[in-house]
């Protein structure tokens, strides 16, 4: 393992330690430096009420260690690699030998399925909580603004204190209450569709020229394929 966090102390590889002109192994440093640290502050602070809220855990993390990066490559880089994982996401989800659950319940079925599942199986379940729990922050910036976002943040560690006082843990029922109760939207559909159901929307799109009016037409469609669903919302 790259990193151990604990609540005041990260310990790292010192296979991560390289000089300055090796380009390569500095990119991938830095990586793990930012997961460290996002992880060294919310993976510890923050108490669950079960396993399969461990996913809210894993998408903080994994959204502040890639704002961390932003700041040291660049746009271009960070929106490369959300549509990478955008890409692998829909990859995993739509393979044909594979059932994956819903993130909400991703975490626990990943528990009961250790040592029944196929060792490859199950690192791609892995692979998608990680992804997907990184992902549905992205898109909550999009949805709720990052000024939201942010006051979210701080409002999680807020009502851990809170929960923590009263001997139980913070949820993903106290999470989404909380978005309402920040921002006054609904996020219903959403949630459905990204937390609460399995699989990624996939479409097919379709042009032709129309000669009588001089335009290009345009024609879109929800497929609806193994690991997919039919989408409805908003395309932003």
């Amino acid at each position: 393992k790259e990193f151990v966090s604990s609540a005041n102390l990260t310990l790292l590889s010192s296979d991560l330690l390289c000089d300055v002109g090796e380009i390569d192994q500095t990119i991938e440093s830095r990586k793990i430096l930012c997961k460290a640290l996002s992880e060294q502050y919310f993976n510890l602070r923050i108490d669950l009420k079960g396993p399969n809220d461990s996913w809210i855990i894993k998408g903080i993390t994994g959204y502040l260690s890639e704002l961390q990066l932003r700041t040291f490559h660049g746009n271009n880089d960070y929106r490369l690699k959300i549509k990478r994982d955008i890409d692998r996401l829909v990859q995993l989800e739509n393979s044909e030998n594979l059932y994956v659950p819903p993130l909400a319940s991703l975490a626990g079925y990943l528990i009961e399925q250790v040592g029944k599942l196929n060792p490859l199986d199950l690192q791609s379940l892995k692979e998608i909580l990680e992804l997907k729990s990184r992902l549905i922050f992205v898109l909550l910036e999009r949805k709720i603004e990052r000024n939201f976002l942010q006051k979210l943040l701080s409002h999680i560690y807020a009502e851990t204190l809170i929960t923590r006082s009263n001997r139980d843990g913070f949820s993903c029922h106290l999470f989404l209450k909380l978005i309402k109760r920040l921002t006054g939207k609904d996020l219903k559909g959403f949630t459905d569709q990204w937390i609460f159901n399995s699989g990624c929307p996939m479409f097919s799109l379709s042009f032709f020229h129309n000669r009588k009016r001089s335009m290009i037409e345009f024609e879109m469609a929800s497929l609806r394929r193994l690991g997919s669903f039919k989408f409805s919302g908003n395309l932003t």
